[in-house]
């Protein structure tokens, strides 16, 4: 499964047009229900896949448009893989600067809110995962800063956020 996932990512950051096929076409959402899927082993890569699809408009608004999406991304920031949880910093990071939430179904900071997931980023800011992220935690800590400020942009959610 490792190696499939390498090699998608390696296409995917070869080729990003084809984010945009993979929203249009669902896979990108069964890809985040699946992340979802507590009983299955967190793949690194995963969370690697989902970097690359938030670089596209049109990923984020199948995101926003996927239940699951937010939670999913977090799962990872309390992982024990310091790459993983870098990236979904990244990743949460990206995914917030290009939501524009122009409807509460598709809005992230709206899953962000429901899934509690506001007290998860502030463990990385509050330095729990230090010792994890070792030389990388002021990176992952500048990127869940940064992905909170994107989220205050919301004028619908930022009071709650």
């Amino acid at each position: 499964m490792d190696t499939i996932l390498s090699a998608t990512n390696a296409l995917l950051s070869s080729t990003p047009s084809l984010c945009d096929y993979a929203a249009k076409t669902g896979h990108l959402a069964k890809l985040v229900t699946l992340m979802d899927n507590s009983s299955l082993p967190q793949q690194p890569t995963a969370i690697g896949l989902v970097n690359i699809f938030v670089n596209s408009q049109l990923c984020v608004e199948t995101l926003g448009t996927t239940p699951c999406s937010i939670r999913s991304i977090l799962q990872y920031l309390e992982c024990d893989d310091s790459k993983s949880i870098l990236r979904a910093a990244d990743t949460l990071d990206k995914a917030l600067k290009k939501n524009l939430c122009a409807s509460e179904s598709a809005c992230l900071v709206s899953q962000l809110l429901s899934c509690e997931g506001v007290p998860r980023m502030l463990k990385v800011l509050e330095g729990s995962y230090d010792m994890k992220l070792a030389t990388d935690a002021s990176e992952a800590k500048a990127r869940i800063v940064s992905a909170l400020q994107a989220g205050l942009k919301d004028t619908v959610h930022s009071e709650r956020l």
